[in-house]
């Protein structure tokens, strides 16, 4: 996930949702990009329905 500027919690909470319902998850690593923004690895465990 490439983190924009701003409250990051509702980033996170709209990226989980475009793939699922997520049970848990957790950033596991924050990098900064070469433009000088973010770089987030998340891992999560998500419900997906057909």
């Amino acid at each position: 996930m490439l983190a924009a500027p701003g409250p990051l919690l509702p980033q996170l909470r709209a990226a989980l949702a475009e793939r699922g319902e997520p049970l848990r998850w957790a950033i596991t690593t924050v990098r900064p990009s070469e433009d000088g923004s973010r770089r987030l690895r998340i891992e999560a465990v998500l419900l997906q329905f057909p």
